[in-house]
């Protein structure tokens, strides 16, 4: 029996189904139902309407299913997985318009007026998901943010401040009128000593053999001694005439004018002293003690010039000269008792005295005042160091009020421990220490200039207490001398020099006690810079040992 297989007119075709998507089902499909699932129209509008009723909306959002046709419960209709083989009749009907093939009560458009339109699937949002949810940050955080950046800035703009501060502006001026000296302006309009001095630097001729320089003239031999004392015939002549101007106006201003302490000659001045020293010895104790005080005068003279600091270091230096020539005189001294006691009493005259080191202090600070600032220091105009007047020029790392400032402390500080004991010694932890990128410091440049400076005066106060320790030394010696020349023997004792011999008792500056002497090893000695007592060091020439500055005294015969 041969059937058509065109589409009975009764027969009913099914609503079109939506495909997700996601779904392997690309497009919408209607085919017809097999003949004997045909059911009546009514038999598929109640279901759908009932489902539509009693379902919610949200039945779709989980697989969205095709609507099954409800006609026969007991039978399913299981579609194949497998793809489905679509006839020319079925692609036809599939290309007219969905108005065409579906009836006007199963079409979309009328559905979505009853039920809510089949949607997209939509997933919920995992916990974890809403979680790392960050919220945008508040207007609040914001402007409290935007005021830690501008905090931050004007914190370094602050400190950019502060360290330019640091760096560029100077301190004060320092007070320094108890370092100013007190002394009337020399009037005087002109003055010789200073030419007459030059004349003497200038007149010297030096020791041309090295050996001579490295032993004491008075080890010399007898006819070099007299070569070199006449061949500097005319420096002594303008000697002579130096030290017979008693009164060098030490505060003049034309000591200012030339730093003549620094002249070359000085180097031969001590050599040539002392070897008049020796050879004065040779013909007449008297005279040769009188060229020792010479040399002490001439020490003084230059001592009492603080213009400049050289002239302090030349006058210790023939201070020691002079102090060195009086113990080897004295050991074999054939003086009388009127030219030791005259000899004694000369050697009191160039004791140096703590009050003139003070002012030489004093007077040293201004002269570096006047370097660092020039006339503006507010120094007499014709008291300036070399006619110097411009000031110096402050820099990056160079302050001058404070590096003038560290002046003041230092010789403040020098001045207050020259009457001292050894053991109070001077406040240097106040001043700046050299170490690694010290120069990188606000005052690096100033600090460093200071302590070059400061190297030339800080031996002085040294250098002062031994002077004042040789001199004691030289004059007990003196004293010694004398009572064994009236008793026939020496002191057991320092205290029986006194009062005929010495007017008070003999003191060391370095401890504070009597000077140590030991008659059985012939020796007079003090502890020296160290303050340890070490049974006393024998030099030649004496009291060259500044931890123990040592005489012999002559009474016993010298060891080998």
């Amino acid at each position: 029996m041969n059937e058509k297989s065109e589409t009975s007119p009764t027969q009913v075709r099914r609503a079109p189904e939506w495909v997700s998507p996601w779904s392997f089902q690309a497009e919408w499909q209607s085919e017809p139902l097999p003949e004997e699932s045909a059911v009546p129209q009514e038999a598929i509008e109640k279901p759908r309407e009932k489902a539509a009723a009693a379902a919610p909306a949200r039945v779709f959002a989980k697989s969205n299913p095709a609507p099954e046709i409800t006609g026969r419960p007991q039978e399913r209709r299981v579609e194949s997985l497998a793809p489905r083989q679509e006839s020319r009749t079925d692609l036809a009907a599939s290309k007219r318009p969905m108005s065409a093939s579906v009836p006007d009560e199963l079409r979309f458009d009328t559905l979505a007026e009853t039920q809510e339109p089949p949607t997209q699937r939509r997933v919920a949002p995992r916990p974890a998901a809403r979680e790392r949810a960050v919220a945008p940050p508040s207007r609040a955080l914001r402007a409290l943010g935007a005021l830690l950046r501008l905090l931050t800035l004007l914190l370094g703009v602050a400190g950019l401040l502060m360290l330019a501060q640091i760096y560029l502006e100077d301190v004060p001026k320092p007070v320094d009128e108890d370092l100013r000296l007190k002394l009337p302006p020399d009037i005087m309009p002109k003055i010789g000593a200073p030419s007459l001095l030059r004349t003497f630097l200038d007149a010297i001729l030096a020791v041309e053999k090295p050996e001579l320089k490295s032993t004491p003239p008075w080890r010399w031999d007898p006819a070099t001694v007299h070569q070199v004392v006449a061949a500097n015939g005319a420096a002594w002549d303008t000697l002579r005439d130096l030290l017979a101007d008693y009164d060098w106006h030490s505060n003049h201003s034309a000591w200012h004018r030339e730093d003549l302490g620094s002249h070359a000659s000085w180097r031969e001045v001590g050599i040539l002293l002392q070897a008049r020293v020796a050879l004065q010895k040779g013909v007449d104790d008297a005279a040769a003690a009188k060229a020792v005080v010479d040399i002490g005068r001439l020490a003084r003279q230059l001592q009492a010039l603080r213009s400049w600091p050289s002239f302090m270091q030349r006058g210790q230096e023939l201070h020691v000269i002079c102090l060195q020539s009086a113990a080897r005189l004295l050991r074999d001294s054939n003086l009388d008792r009127v030219g030791l006691r005259t000899f004694q009493e000369s050697l009191s005259t160039i004791e140096p005295l703590d009050r003139d080191m003070q002012e030489a202090f004093s007077a040293f600070y201004l002269h570096e005042k006047k370097r660092l600032l020039g006339e503006r220091s507010g120094e007499p105009l014709d008291t300036m160091p070399a006619g110097v007047l411009k000031p110096r020029a402050g820099r990056l790392f160079f302050k001058t009020q404070e590096t003038l400032g560290a002046f003041a402390t230092a010789f403040r500080g020098a001045r207050d421990a020259i009457a001292s004991p050894m053991a109070a010694g001077m406040n240097e932890a106040a001043w700046p220490a050299r170490f690694f990128l010290s120069g990188l410091r606000p005052n690096g440049a100033g600090e460093g200039y200071f302590l070059d400076r400061w190297a030339i005066y800080r031996p002085m106060l040294d250098l002062h207490r031994l002077a004042k320790a040789r001199q004691m030394l030289v004059q007990v010696m003196a004293a010694i001398r004398r009572y064994a020349l009236d008793y026939r023997q020496p002191p057991s004792g320092l205290p029986n020099l006194r009062p005929d011999y010495l007017a008070q008792e003999p003191l060391d500056p370095f401890s504070g006690r009597p000077l140590e002497y030991d008659p059985l090893r012939d020796l007079l000695y003090s502890v020296g810079l160290n303050g340890l007592r070490e049974e006393g060091h024998i030099t030649e020439p004496p009291l060259a040992d500044a931890n123990e500055p040592t005489v012999k005294l002559g009474f016993l015969p010298a060891s080998p």
